[in-house]
């Protein structure tokens, strides 16, 4: 249940008669116990996008019913629809990992106004979602929702972003606490000079960011991130905030701070490849204590997708989807904020209960 989106009792049954090691081995290949392979990796494809226009500039919470506004929200609402039928099927141990790097390397759609950046990211998360930990950061930080989201591309020599700098260190590798002013300053500028420019071959979009070793010319910008990647992974703090994040999204939202310091050994003896952290964390003994059961708060994604699978329900409901999102506060592809969703307690509060 917690591996997963949950599941239907033949698929409990048939994870519980393949032992923990063959069940977590199939879990990690992204498949649901009692499916079978190839389950859907490509990127999303809602047939809505090809209907409505994207617009750009503006803001998405006005929701009149007309003009450009909605339906920039109703192409919203076909890639969260989309994504949520992915979650419902055969692929859910592997949509629940991308709607945890959705949750910690966040973009929002609101912010980046363009829903084939936001698609991209969202396909590099599938493809890496068991993926190398390091290797992903880096090539986040040339993805281009991520570059407009957070500004990177409005880096300038004499006045370097250090909000993004910031943010990289402390929410997405380091974590706060574990770096300080002079850390940030002498990391900002190495981002200058990554933008957007026109690529004709583009398969998503003629617009995409100038990214790692892919155009030449820019070996100076790879070299430099590069430089810094390789300093935040060299910290003896990297890897503990990733998986502090796991085990609240898999566990509890107490992490066991020696549970911990043992998984983040793991996470750096494997060279930064997650997959090995994961079935460590899912053969523990804390993963099965009678402590954590039912101690976890879902999400409302997580809610409703657990739920439509361990009631059998064919299909996701999309009005269902569409008020559980909205009322209760998840909103794919719309965090809040650069730290992603709060999590825990805090989804329960007047506002989202009422």
């Amino acid at each position: 249940r917690r591996a997963s989106f949950g599941g239907t009792a033949d698929e409990i049954d048939r994870c519980f008669h393949l032992g923990p090691d063959k069940a977590i081995a199939h879990l990690l290949e992204g498949i649901q116990p009692g499916q079978k392979p190839p389950i859907n990796r490509r990127i999303l494809r809602p047939e809505k996008l090809l209907e409505l226009p994207e617009p750009y500039g503006g803001s998405l919470m006005n929701t009149s019913p007309s003009g450009p506004v909605y339906q920039q929200r109703q192409r919203l609402f076909s890639m969260q629809m989309e994504w949520l039928k992915r979650a419902h099927g055969a692929a859910a141990p592997q949509e629940k990992m991308v709607l945890f790097w959705h949750g910690m390397l966040t973009s929002s759609y609101s912010k980046v106004n363009v829903s084939q950046y936001i698609l991209r990211q969202n396909q590099q998360f599938r493809s890496q979602a068991f993926g190398n930990y390091a290797t992903l950061i880096q090539d986040v930080i040339v993805d281009p929702a991520m570059i407009r989201y957070l500004d990177i591309d409005q880096n300038r020599r004499n006045s370097p972003n250090e909000n993004f700098a910031r943010e990289l260190l402390e929410l997405f590798t380091l974590g706060e606490g574990n770096y300080d002013p002079t850390d940030i300053k002498r990391i900002a500028p190495e981002f200058v000079g990554l933008r957007f420019t026109r690529i004709k071959d583009d398969p998503l979009s003629n617009r995409t960011a100038e990214g790692i070793a892919r155009h030449a010319g820019h070996i100076d910008r790879v070299r430099r991130i590069s430089r810094v990647i390789k300093w935040i992974f060299e910290k003896p703090e990297c890897g503990k905030l990733l998986c502090q994040r796991l085990w609240r999204y898999y566990l509890s939202n107490e992490p066991d701070p020696t549970a911990i310091n043992h998984l983040a050994k793991a996470l750096r003896d494997s060279k930064w490849n997650v997959k090995p952290v994961l079935a460590a964390l899912w053969k523990s003994e804390a993963f099965f204590a009678p402590e954590i059961r039912f101690t976890q708060i879902k999400s409302p994604v997580q809610l409703l997708l657990q739920s439509s699978r361990e009631l059998e329900i064919a299909t996701i409901d999309e009005q269902a989807a569409r008020h559980t999102m909205d009322r209760l506060g998840q909103s794919l592809f719309q965090p809040p904020n650069v730290a992603g969703w709060p999590g825990g307690k805090r989804w329960i509060n007047s506002d989202w209960l009422s």
